[in-house]
Formats: C-alpha cells, structure tokens, sequence
C-alpha cells in the first residue's frame, strides 16, 4: 500500500467516525444505521482509491 493510498484511507476512516459519532449522538440515527453508513464510506473510498466498480446498497 502506497502512502498516499494509506493517507486517503485514514482520511476517510476520519471522516466516517466523526459523522457517526455525531449522528449518534443527536439521535438522528441507530447504532446499526451508523455502522452501515460507516461500512458505506469504506467500500466508497476503496472504490474511489482502486477505481472499483461498487455501488452503494440502497
């Protein structure tokens, strides 16, 4: 894994944490929601890092 794919990675591992954090914490959305939004962002960024053809789950 390159360093700038390794620093993209952790900035969106960043990003997905501080925006489930808060949803959580205004009430706005379960626990199990947060995490699929979390598992959402990951499998974007990897898309997005590896030029993969994934679609979120909606």
């Amino acid at each position: 894994m390159t360093d700038e794919v390794r620093q993209a990675a952790s900035d969106a591992r960043a990003v997905v944490e501080v925006a489930a954090k808060a949803w959580l914490r205004h009430g706005t959305v379960s626990a199990g929601e947060a995490l699929d939004v979390t598992l959402d962002a990951y499998a974007l960024a990897l898309t997005e890092m590896f030029g993969l053809g994934w679609q979120p789950y909606t």
